[in-house]
């Protein structure tokens, strides 16, 4: 009997040592794939992670950007503001000073040597001046005088001061309005103070 349970002993020995080469193998392929399993998730918990940061640092980059140009806009609307009150104070003075020209007996004669000069520059041909109605009262002989072949007609055109000369037949215009007198300076005037925002 003793080898009977001797061979038992044996068979036992056999199948729990194959057992536990087979539990030894299970236990190595189960460490392998724990092992790639666990290196697969960090990978993606490390992918996912550098993605959130990219995304994180992105909308912050997005949040800096608006908020400086944000301010750059208020900044420049003050800026804006300032130019153009400053602008309007100064142009307010220009505009003061033309109306006491207007009043003084020197613009009468400034008024037809402007009508000389734009009638030289129109040429020859039918010409007409456009004078404030004001103006056309007041000098509107004068500069017939001064320029006999010329149509003298009152507008509102020109209510500011100045004048506007044509050549009918050429269909030319020489603006000596104060109007586009004033415009021309205020562009000089933001051109020469660095106040032209562009």
């Amino acid at each position: 009997m003793d080898s009977l349970a001797e061979k038992i002993a044996d068979f036992t020995n056999m199948v729990i040592g194959e057992a536990g080469r087979k539990r030894d193998a299970l236990m190595q392929e189960m460490d392998k794939e724990k092992a790639e399993r666990l290196e697969k998730l960090r990978r993606e918990i490390e992918a996912d992670a550098e993605s959130e940061m990219k995304r994180k640092t992105e909308n912050i980059k997005k949040e800096n950007n608006e908020r400086i140009l944000k301010t750059e806009t208020e900044l420049k609307k003050q800026l804006l503001i300032k130019r153009e009150g400053m602008v309007e104070e100064i142009m307010n003075e220009v505009r003061k000073k033309l109306d006491d020209f207007i009043k003084s007996d020197k613009y009468g004669k400034w008024l037809e040597e402007r009508v000389k000069k734009a009638v030289l520059e129109v040429g020859e041909g039918r010409i007409k001046a456009e004078l404030g109605v004001e103006d056309a009262n007041d000098y509107g002989e004068r500069i017939k005088k001064a320029v006999p072949h010329i149509e003298i007609e009152a507008s509102e055109t020109v209510k500011d001061g100045g004048v506007l000369v044509f050549n009918m037949d050429k269909n030319i215009c020489v603006d000596y309005s104060f109007k586009a007198l004033l415009e021309d300076e205020e562009s000089r005037f933001l051109q020469k103070s660095g106040l032209n925002i562009g």
